[in-house]
């Protein structure tokens, strides 16, 4: 588990519950305390699926949110 009680190590993964309603954040969401890691890791791969990434095949490019280099 990532989470399991005080943070003693930066979590990366917080950065997808953080939301400012901007195009580039994440979703707002709910997170329970029992559940905090699977839901975070959820929401991380939802956020990329949903445009956090996205691979232009024909450049042969990525094009990645500004969240990343939070």
């Amino acid at each position: 588990s990532l989470v399991t009680g005080p943070l003693t190590e930066p979590e990366p993964l917080i950065h997808f519950a953080l939301t400012s309603s901007s195009q580039s954040s994440p979703a707002l969401k709910c997170y329970s305390p029992g559940n905090i890691d699977a839901e975070l890791r959820a929401a991380v791969r939802a956020f990329f699926l949903d445009g956090g990434v996205v691979i232009d095949m024909d450049s042969k490019t990525i094009h990645l949110s500004k969240i990343i280099s939070w």
